[in-house]
């Protein structure tokens, strides 16, 4: 029923686009019901905290006993402000001993909601992950919570910190529960930074 609901959704949003832009509409005939075209939003203040984690990084990568048998692994991540400054766009990727992974991630702030929001997918399973939060301005933390499929193909509650160090360093932690399991540091990075680090840039809030 949701996936139906989804499709049924998707298909209004482009009928919506084609009547908008086809001119298959009286109203979109005529100019003057038309009206002013909406101004397009602007990235606010928020993004400037995600582009600090924006470039070229490197680390090591620990496991779980759960997620990996507690192995460790060198990992490496690129990541840039793109779309009109609304997304940080990331591509990470590391072998690990059931093969190599690489993730895309697409992490912003979604200014409906008022909440940053994260999406990923990656080379191990066929689920797109959503998980939402906010920024912790003491502790330079962004904290994101959702639910998820985890390896073993069942249900998992999923938190995922960011942690801001300075402009060299930021650290990443996921933490996962189920119903027999609770609080698993399934994956926890320390990334190290190999490029520049990209201008502050504040904007007011």
């Amino acid at each position: 029923m949701i996936r139906t609901s989804v499709v049924d959704l998707a298909g209004c949003f482009i009928a919506l686009l084609m009547v908008g832009f086809t001119g298959e509409s009286q109203t979109a005939r005529d100019p003057k019901a038309l009206g002013s075209p909406l101004d397009p939003e602007k990235p606010g203040y928020e993004m400037s905290r995600l582009n600090e984690f924006a470039g070229n990084w490197g680390g090591e990568v620990k496991f779980c006993k759960e997620h990996g048998q507690g192995e460790k692994a060198k990992v490496g991540s690129t990541s840039r402000v793109d779309y009109g400054g609304f997304w940080l766009v990331s591509d990470c990727s590391v072998m690990t001993g059931k093969g190599p992974f690489r993730e895309h991630s697409l992490l912003g702030y979604d200014q409906a909601r008022q909440e940053y929001v994260l999406t990923t997918v990656n080379s191990m399973c066929s689920q797109l992950t959503v998980l939402r939060g906010s920024w912790d301005e003491e502790l330079r933390q962004l904290i994101l919570r959702g639910d998820a499929t985890g390896p073993d193909r069942k249900p998992w509650h999923l938190t995922a910190i960011y942690s801001l160090g300075d402009e060299q360093h930021f650290g990443f932690s996921l933490i996962g529960s189920n119903d027999k399991i609770k609080d698993c540091p399934c994956v926890t990075i320390s990334f190290v930074r190999r490029d520049e680090a990209p201008p502050k840039h504040h904007p007011k809030e």
